[in-house]
C-alpha cells in the first residue's frame, strides 16, 4: 500500500479491529495481513474479513497455525491468505 493512498474509513476500521483483537499473536497476526492488504480490499473483501474478526481469537489462531484444520468453508481462502502472507 502506498502511504499516500487514502482509506476508506472500513479499511482504516478493518485495520484498527485486526490490530486490537485481545491476544497479542493475533493483532501480529491479523494486524500486519490486514494494513498490507488494506488498501486492495473492496467492500466484499472487507466484509469478509469483518466476518472473520467475529471468530474467537483461540479458533481463529488454531485455523492460521495449522493446530485446527476444521476451518469454515467461507473462511478457508482467507486463512489460506494470511498463512501464505506470513509463511505459515
Amino acid at each position: 500500500m502506498s502511504e499516500n493512498q487514502e482509506l476508506t474509513d472500513g479499511q482504516k476500521r478493518a485495520i484498527y479491529r485486526a490490530e486490537h483483537r485481545g491476544t497479542k499473536e493475533m493483532d501480529w497476526l491479523l494486524g500486519r495481513f490486514v494494513r498490507a492488504k488494506a488498501g486492495l480490499l473492496d467492500t466484499a473483501a472487507l466484509l469478509d474479513v469483518e466476518a472473520l474478526m467475529e471468530i474467537p481469537d483461540r479458533e481463529l489462531e488454531g485455523w492460521i497455525m495449522g493446530t485446527d484444520n476444521d476451518i469454515k468453508p467461507e473462511f478457508k481462502t482467507l486463512v489460506n491468505e494470511i498463512k501464505k502472507f506470513h509463511n505459515i
